[in-house]
């Protein structure tokens, strides 16, 4: 495919990818502190799994 596209194309995609590889990053790092700040702040972190299946009449 890299030989039958054009220049102008390659340089966008190269671009495009760039851009989302960013703001990848970016949510991995939100994500991070996030739970960073979770962790920190709590004693204990419970989850709960709610069976609405079963909850339903």
């Amino acid at each position: 495919m890299a030989g039958k596209c054009s220049k102008s194309y390659q340089k966008a995609r190269i671009k495009l990818q760039k851009l989302y590889e960013r703001a990848h990053r970016m949510q991995d790092d939100a994500m991070h502190k996030y739970t960073t700040h979770l962790v920190r702040e709590y004693d204990a972190i419970c989850i709960e799994d709610l069976d609405v299946k079963g909850m339903l009449i």
